[in-house]
């Protein structure tokens, strides 16, 4: 790996670490912006921020948590996995109730 992209990836993970910490689903354009890289920089190296979140996530579990901010992922971490399939009951859950005449007031 070449040393430009050790240092942009190296970039990425620690905006992504501190962005992921301070809200659960900072922007793409917001991680790439405080590593001081252009968007383009983070889909090249990441497939989508699904990618990049499983690769903080992984980081954060691999190594010591040196920072606040790897702590409070490392603590907070959902597996992916459990979250898609709790957004896809809490979708059909919603959609079930609207059509029974149920929904949110």
């Amino acid at each position: 790996m070449g040393l430009k992209r050790e240092k942009s990836i190296a970039a990425i993970m620690e905006s992504a670490i501190a962005n992921y910490a301070a809200e659960a689903k900072p922007s793409i354009y917001k991680i790439a912006r405080d590593a001081g890289l252009p968007k383009a920089n983070i889909h090249y190296y990441f497939r989508g921020k699904d990618e990049l979140y499983r690769a903080v996530v992984a980081h954060a579990q691999e190594r010591p948590a040196k920072t606040e901010h790897a702590r409070i992922l490392a603590r907070y971490w959902i597996d992916m996995d459990d979250l898609e399939r709790a957004e896809k009951a809490l979708n059909l859950t919603n959609r079930k109730e609207q059509k029974d005449g149920i929904g949110r007031v």
